[in-house]
This record gives structure tokens, sequence and C-alpha cells, in this order.
């Protein structure tokens, strides 16, 4: 996505838009001509350590109106969609305050990624069985493992919309081992009512991630599911946590979307 600056207080970038405010702040815009169901998808976030507003408009036929409002802080970005109609011909991003970045803006058809960090992130999931020890920090699920006779642990997320099958839908999540003594099995599947299906299963041994990506969810799609997380020790207590980062699902065959 390529656009306009208003000044030397904007860096449009190829990966990402840093604006600099100073004084009555900074302002970026790029022209659009979006088909029907297109969504503009990117990452927000603020750059530095002081807060920062950041506002996204959108100029079309009935004028200027304001669709984002995002209050930044020092942290990992946070996802933003936001629907377009055919009538709009502009899109801007103004900041004020401290430094912002967005990261990677982009149009897509709406409803073809779904974030799943974020929905991490407002709870979204159940713990089976309830004392399974997890936390969320950043862009990572971490499950600790539990001994070889107990139970594994499983995270199960709500998907959060029934995402529709001619998306061809895959998910991608990238898999860690952290602090354990020896190997162990990290497994993402899907559960549908009282059905568990697996749908990859791997063995890892070193904290070295392992990127799951084109995992095939067409079957569930438009249908109740929730994706689910597990891992367990192979053959002895290993200690140490599962890491399950920057889950997604986007189109089978694209490039996941989301850097973080």
């Amino acid at each position: 996505m390529a656009g306009a600056v208003d000044s030397e207080r904007v860096e449009w970038g190829d990966e990402a838009i840093r604006l600099r405010p100073a004084g009555d702040g900074a302002e970026a815009f790029t022209a659009l001509s979006p088909c029907t169901q297109t969504c503009m998808f990117a990452e927000v976030g603020a750059e530095g350590d002081a807060a920062t507003a950041l506002t996204v408009e959108v100029v079309g036929g009935m004028g200027a109106r304001t669709e984002v409002q995002q209050e930044l802080a020092s942290g990992w970005p946070r996802p933003v969609v936001l629907p377009l109609s055919p009538s709009d011909r502009w899109l801007v991003f103004r900041a004020e305050g401290g430094a912002a970045v967005v990261h990677r803006p982009r149009l897509g058809r709406c409803g073809a990624h779904v974030e799943l960090v974020h929905a991490l992130h407002q709870g979204a999931y159940a713990r089976v069985p309830e004392d399974v020890v997890a936390e969320v920090t950043g862009d990572e699920l971490r499950l600790a493992l539990r001994p070889p006779h107990a139970v594994p642990p499983r995270i199960e997320l709500t998907l959060p919309e029934r995402f529709p099958s001619d998306l061809d839908p895959c998910v991608s999540v990238d898999l860690a081992l952290r602090d354990a003594s020896g190997p162990a099995g990290l497994l993402v599947g899907v559960r549908r009512g009282r059905e568990l299906f697996w749908l990859e299963r791997r063995i890892l041994t070193t904290e070295e991630p392992v990127r799951l990506q084109d995992v095939p969810l067409r079957r569930f799609a438009e249908t109740d599911a929730s994706l689910v997380f597990s891992a367990w020790p192979i053959g002895q207590d290993v200690g140490g946590v599962a890491v399950f980062a920057r889950p997604r699902i986007y189109a089978c065959g694209e490039e996941p979307p989301w850097p973080f």
C-alpha cells in the first residue's frame, strides 16, 4: 500500500508507516479504490516509551468519517481490521503525542484473516483440565508441561467467527520448547462438539522454533469449533513450557500476514 505524507514527520516504508508528531501531529494518506467486501488490515503500536493517539479516517462520497481511534502505549502491536466500501477514496493515518507505527497496512477480503493473538489476550479460551498452568504474553501462549503420568494439558481457543469455507482457510503457528531438560510433543488440533481432531504433532528438543503453516481448516469452516493446543513430555518429567506463538487463520497458500 503506497501513499503520500504530510512532511518529514512521516516515514512510509515497505513494511511500516512511522508517524513522529511534532506540535500539531503527523499525518499520512493513501488513495483507495476498494471492491465490495474489502477490508484494511494492519497492526498498530507506539514507537518508544511515549504514549500516542492514533486515528484512522476514511474519506469517501459521504465525506470524512473516523473509523479507528487507539490510545497506544509501548508493547506489542494491536491488530486493526477496517471494513471499506466501494465509495471510499482516501485512507488517512494521524498520530498525536508520541510516535506511532502502522505495520504492514494492506487490503484484503473481509474475513480472509483471523487474528488469534487478540482473542488469547481477551481470554477467549478454556483450560482442560482447569488447573492447567498457562499464560499469554505478547504474541505467545505459554503452556507449562505436566509430569508424564498426568493428564496432558490442553488450551481450547474459541474461534472468533465462523469463517467461510470458500476462503480455503488454513492455520499457522510457531512452536517452541523452553527451559525443558528433554524432548516434548506439541500438538495442534480442533475440537468440534465432542469430537477432537489432531491436525499436527511435532517432537521438539531445543528452543529453536518450528513453524506450522498451511494446516487446512476447510472441514471445520462455518461450524462452531475451537483450536486446541496441547503438549506433553516424552518419556520423563522434563519441566519447561511449550510455546505456541502467533496463531492466525488465513487463506491457504498465502504467507501468514501478521509479522509480530
